[in-house]
């Protein structure tokens, strides 16, 4: 029955609420924004009242060795190379727009995208995800690819086909990151690395970030 309850709390959160922001008319605005609000102030409470969370689950990189460092530093190099090639060939009126023509919008996009964007997405589909959910699953791989699967659908609203490999492949890769380090930061610093290359790569109009 515990268990039950919670694959049911699984589904609520991390697909009928995306499906509900895509999905619903605009006029049930007040409602969609409704049960965002307290899907969040639910998994807040929960994180902060019922779940042992310390600090260093937040903001540590002790468990950060020198391999994961690499394996991290060697993946972005490989992902902004053949990004940058495939920029050049398809969008090259986009290539490296925001910098170039907008430099202001990129430099605040830049210092605030991680703190108000990107460390929250970790907490709740990261630390929260898997502190809740891990005993679910025999196996991490699959708890994994579920997480992964799971980041992707949350950006469904934006129904484009690039959006959803690039948020399912970071996914994977944040997760695994968050998994070996068993911290917050390190991932959040991955997740950030990845989009704000993208953004200044001149991607932004795709996730809804200003050109």
């Amino acid at each position: 029955m515990q268990r039950n309850k919670y694959f049911v709390e699984l589904v609520l959160l991390f697909v009928m609420m995306p499906l509900a922001i895509t999905t619903l008319p605009p006029d049930l605005f007040l409602f969609v924004l409704a049960l965002v609000v307290g899907g969040i102030g639910y998994i807040v409470w929960l994180l902060t009242k019922r779940m042992d969370i310390k600090r260093g689950e937040l903001f540590s990189l002790n468990n950060m060795d020198a391999s994961l460092w690499r394996a991290i530093a060697l993946r972005f190099v490989l992902f902004a190379l053949i990004s940058t090639c495939l920029m050049w060939l398809f969008k090259p009126e986009w290539f490296f727009s925001p910098p170039l023509n907008e430099w202001k919008t990129w430099l605040f996009f830049c210092v605030f995208y991680a703190a108000i964007s990107v460390f929250p997405q970790e907490v709740f589909y990261r630390l929260y995800f898997f502190k809740r959910y891990q005993h679910l699953f025999s196996s991490q791989r699959w708890l994994i690819l579920l997480n992964a699967g799971l980041f992707c659908f949350a950006h469904l609203m934006f129904m484009n086909s690039l959006i959803f490999a690039l948020t399912f492949i970071g996914s994977l890769l944040f997760a695994t990151t968050y998994q070996q380090s068993r911290s917050v930061m390190p991932a959040t610093l991955e997740h950030a690395m990845y989009g704000i290359w993208l953004f200044t790569l001149g991607l932004g109009p795709i996730f809804g970030f200003p050109l």
